[in-house]
């Protein structure tokens, strides 16, 4: 799927579509020369067709007739290679959310622009899809609104961004004179404002929104997420395997790992913590300096843990897990691809897991940079055993200048259900949590990024 702007255009009453396919000697010579001109490896291209679709002053759901949006998506091929090239006019973007065709009063997400193969395995999205609709004005050309990728004939790879002549991606189109907030502000998520700390302007979440002032969630609204698990465990390859979850706003999450093997069924029952990550991320804070996953990172993290579960022979089984989250792919729904990889114990098939409660500290170590280490016991038919899990975080950080005040932030988790079930092949989680804080002095390095 191949996406320019995807929002609830409505053609009812104004705007046009137009496509066409061309040859046109002109219009061949002028791809020509972008693709020579901005791809390594293709100075011998010449196209033989173009596809063009032109959104021509087209109109939004329910919106006023006067506000229009014009963008085109040019397709470029010679039969082997393929390229994709977004225009999005200059002042031709007059709106951006239509008016809520599926929850009246509501407005829709913002819109999204990128490419999806349908599988889960392979997807791009620019700059601020879903979120502030930054890929409008941006680019990757150093021409504002025009973007370009090369989306053919690219073997097991993703899509390809151009990568020459391009010098620094342009993401707004601001003078190079301005500093900040005039330059960040739009940058910042739609529900939040920028604000002047003593390192610099930051993107401050507006109640009663929460995140990190890129990516901003309603405090009372139920977060989803969906990937693909993927990975060898026991020798065991993971094909087809998908990850769902759910957190409500009491923070409860919900987890499924679907095309899970019996032989690793009743054993995935050990990996609650694959769970734990999202409880972590929207754990009900329980005093104002609390801070859960989402308001440090806006959910767009890679995380890496190292569970242990201890022999008394000393051969330890070790298991890693891979994980990275997208942030919001549409508004409140996260994409997480999660991959796994070593060796868990094995236990009969229909064995009964349970899980203690237990409390996680995640302590900032670096800017940008959250671990935690957790020790606890988790039980098969009644019998209890011991693992651990190490976990890293890392994520990009808009440092305030605030590091006396950064301490710990425990999350307590409790409540938990275990379930896997041979026939659907799904295991499942479920878990409740709170996060709290407690101060301590920061040892962080003063860092602002360039």
């Amino acid at each position: 799927m191949i996406a320019i702007f995807l929002a609830d255009v409505d053609t009812t009453t104004i705007g046009r579509i137009y496509y066409r396919s061309t040859n046109d000697s002109a219009l061949i010579e002028r791809a020509t020369a972008d693709v020579q001109t901005y791809f390594s490896g293709f100075e011998s291209f010449t196209p033989t067709y173009l596809f063009i679709v032109t959104w021509y002053q087209v109109g939004g759901y329910k919106l006023q007739s006067e506000k229009t949006n014009t963008f085109q998506l040019v397709l470029v091929t010679d039969g082997k290679e393929s390229f994709a090239f977004f225009h999005y006019l200059e002042n031709g973007i007059a709106w951006t959310k239509g008016q809520g065709k599926y929850q009246p009063g509501q407005s829709d997400v913002p819109p999204q622009a990128g490419f999806d193969d349908g599988e889960g395995s392979h997807f791009y999205t620019l700059p601020g899809s879903g979120e502030t609709a930054a890929f409008i004005s941006g680019s990757n050309v150093n021409i504002p609104g025009l973007w370009m990728y090369h989306i053919g004939n690219t073997g097991i790879d993703n899509v390809k961004p151009a990568d020459q002549n391009t010098g620094d991606v342009i993401v707004f189109n601001v003078d190079a004179q301005d500093r900040g907030c005039f330059q960040k502000v739009r940058g910042c998520h739609e529900h939040a404002q920028c604000v002047e700390f003593d390192r610099g302007p930051c993107c401050v979440c507006l109640q009663p929104f929460y995140g990190n002032g890129i990516s901003c969630v309603r405090r009372d609204d139920p977060a989803r997420f969906n990937g693909i698990v993927t990975g060898t465990v026991n020798g065991i390859k993971l094909n087809a395997s998908r990850l769902h979850s759910f957190v409500t706003q009491e923070g409860r999450a919900y987890t499924a790992i679907s095309g899970v093997s019996p032989d690793l069924g009743s054993a995935f029952g050990t990996l609650t913590s694959i769970g734990g990550i999202f409880a972590w991320l929207f754990a009900v804070p329980i005093n104002p300096k609390a801070m859960n996953g989402y308001t440090l990172t806006g959910g767009r993290f890679n995380r890496t843990a190292r569970v242990t579960f201890q022999r008394v022979d000393g051969q330890d089984y070790v298991l890693r897990i891979y994980q990275e989250f997208f942030s919001n792919v549409s508004e409140n729904h996260i994409r997480v691809d999660t991959k796994l990889e070593g060796k868990i114990p094995q236990f009969p098939e229909r064995s009964e897991i349970t899980a203690d409660d237990y409390r996680e500290n995640f302590k900032k170590t670096a800017p940008g940079t959250i671990k935690s280490f957790v020790s606890r016991n988790y039980k098969v038919n009644g019998l209890s055993s011991r693992y651990t899990w190490e976990n890293t975080i890392t994520y990009e950080e808009c440092e305030k200048g605030d590091e006396d005040e950064i301490g710990v932030y425990p999350v307590q988790v409790s409540r938990h259900f275990i379930k896997y079930n041979a026939t659907e092949r799904v295991i499942r989680f479920v878990m409740s949590s709170q996060v709290g804080y407690t101060a301590g002095k920061s040892n962080l390095t003063p860092f602002r990024p360039c």
